[in-house]
């Protein structure tokens, strides 16, 4: 069994890495200063190109110790301290990890695991709702493609517009049949496409010309992909029929 040691006490995914390491974690401890060193422990740390490296050179004089590296989206770096643990678990795939580093799905927020039970699909009010920035990337496309496709609900938290609160964006997702889940700030992969999986809609994601992400992240999937959003909105026709 191992201790959880929490570098960070706003880590978004907790619940989800709880789901995934509960029956391995015999505690969980909050450090925050990045001082607790010992053996048998996984260390779930974040912006490690900003840390000393000195702190992580200690576990290698340690046995049974592990990292996940998360919050990783932009790969700033600092992966020279992967070389002091065991095993290394981090988020967001890239052709230049080895396949020493174990890279895992960004998973769901906390609050959104899967209920006792959900409805389906043909007995929710939203063909497809999507909650969030509109104006980047390709999200005007997105929207423009689909919303001819209803009813559907799309709240757009532009110009300083508040986001749903978690409960009132459980229940849309809870209530709806497609989640549209183009990519975040940086990467292909968001949290929205887990929370979908979570809450029983069908989630499309996105593929660039060179780079299918969640083939190289999931393997073989079933969750439809698309190269624009005119196509995904095809494929949503299709499925309905």
């Amino acid at each position: 069994m191992l201790t959880a040691i929490w570098q960070a006490s706003d880590f978004r995914e907790r619940d989800w890495i709880c789901e995934l390491f509960g029956s391995e974690i015999s505690r969980h401890v909050y450090d925050g200063k990045h001082e607790m060193v010992q053996d048998n422990c996984i260390l779930f740390d974040k912006f490690i190109h900003t840390r000393n490296r000195a702190y992580y050179e200690r576990f290698a004089e340690r046995s049974h110790v592990f990292l996940f590296h998360l919050s990783d989206e932009q790969f700033h770096g600092g992966y020279e301290v992967y070389r002091y643990f065991n095993g290394v678990f981090r988020n967001y795939w890239s052709s230049v990890f080895t396949d020493s580093i174990l890279i895992l799905p960004l998973g769901y927020s906390n609050g959104l695991s899967r209920p006792a039970a959900m409805n389906p699909a043909s007995d929710r009010r939203y063909v497809w709702s999507f909650a969030g920035e509109t104006g980047r990337a390709s999200r005007p496309e997105m929207v423009s493609a689909l919303s001819g496709i209803g009813p559907n609900r799309c709240h757009a938290t532009d110009h300083g517009a508040p986001p749903l609160a978690p409960e009132e964006y459980r229940s849309l997702m809870l209530d709806s049949m497609f989640a549209p889940s183009p990519m975040g700030r940086i990467n292909l992969e968001c949290f929205r496409v887990y929370e979908a999986l979570e809450l029983g809609c069908i989630p499309i994601v996105e593929k660039r010309l060179t780079l299918d992400y969640f083939q190289n992240l999931l393997g073989s999937n079933p969750m439809p992909v698309v190269s624009d959003w005119k196509e995904a909105r095809r494929k949503m026709e299709d499925l309905m029929t």
